[in-house]
């Protein structure tokens, strides 16, 4: 009888030319899947330093604008005039000198240093209105409000009478107690001529710039000028510190640069591909530390100081000009 040859296996082994081009080709598909991994994990790291730098700059700007709003600031007396009256806003050019900025107010001097940080210093009545106070009730204002670094204010004579006077000052440190970051910092007035000491209040703040709007020169009797002329430097001569013309200031411009909290994966780029930034004067930086930073600047009109309406100057006792009439 002639053999029958037998039917090829069903379960016959892989041949080693099979397993090599499986293998490479899983190694390719494990290889693609780690890559679009790592991008999406880099780009997930970018947008969270990116949201936290958008973060941090809003609540800069946000409270710098609520202070700067409130300068100038006063309720009335019972004979119809103005509780506070004097100069509410003062600018720095590279920070005060000494830098702990603890002089009266009217006493502050500045660097004039254009390559430095500059300082701003805001002044108006505290009230349980506009500040917080040690008290939850809003029927009483028996406790006093607190400055921008929460210290209370102390009741103090200001022009005859009393009141809750706020003189807050705003400027750049280094903060020891949060690695090193740089930091928007407050310094308040604890009523007086006590300060509170420096506090830090928004982390990873490291530029701080202001220029002011100045309209034409004023003149008592007139009607206040509200067209703007200039955007200048707080050591302008126009302006300085005592004596400037400050009364030709209709607002602000603030720009603060904000950095990363850590830096931010290259995934092969060059640095300047990824720190290169505008500063707040449109000049090009590519940092050498890996962070991200970005410059963001506001402007921003002085309600207290100027009026809607264009009422004539008055002059205080004081020599003083006032845009605005005594209540």
């Amino acid at each position: 009888m002639r053999r029958v040859p037998a039917a090829p296996s069903a379960h016959r082994g892989v041949g080693l030319i099979e397993l090599m081009v499986g293998m490479a080709l899983g190694l390719v598909l494990v290889l693609v899947a780690m890559g679009a991994y790592l991008q999406n994990a880099n780009s997930t790291r970018f947008a969270v330093q990116q949201a936290q730098m958008n973060e941090e700059a809003a609540i800069a700007l946000d409270l710098l604008a609520t202070q700067v709003r409130l300068a100038g600031f006063s309720t009335a007396e019972a004979s119809g005039t103005r509780v506070f009256r004097g100069l509410a806003l003062l600018g720095c050019d590279g920070g005060f000198t000494p830098a702990s900025g603890t002089q009266a107010f009217d006493a502050l001097r500045c660097n004039n240093d254009n390559t430095a940080n500059d300082a701003l210093a805001v002044r108006y009545e505290a009230t349980r209105f506009n500040s917080q106070t040690t008290s939850s009730s809003h029927a009483t204002n028996a406790n006093a409000p607190f400055n921008c670094s929460g210290t209370g204010i102390t009741l103090a004579a200001v022009n005859g009478g009393s009141a809750y006077l706020a003189d807050n000052r705003f400027y750049v440190a280094i903060d020891n107690t949060n690695n090193d970051a740089p930091s928007l910092y407050c310094r308040g007035s604890t009523g007086g001529a006590g300060m509170s000491n420096g506090t830090a209040l928004v982390p990873n703040v490291e530029t701080l710039q202001i220029r002011f709007a100045l309209t034409r020169a004023v003149v008592a009797g007139d009607p206040v000028p509200h067209q703007i002329t200039a955007l200048v430097d707080p050591s302008h001569p126009r302006l300085g510190v005592p004596g400037g013309e400050w009364t030709r200031v209709a607002g602000i411009d603030i720009c603060i640069v904000v950095r990363s909290n850590t830096p931010v994966a290259r995934n092969g780029l060059a640095l300047d591909d990824v720190t290169r930034h505008l500063d707040c004067t449109g000049t090009a930086r590519t940092p050498q530390d890996g962070r991200l930073r970005r410059a963001y600047r506001t402007t921003l009109s002085l309600p207290n100081l100027r009026p809607v309406l264009p009422l004539p100057y008055q002059r205080d006792g004081a020599d003083v000009l006032f845009p605005y009439r005594h209540l």
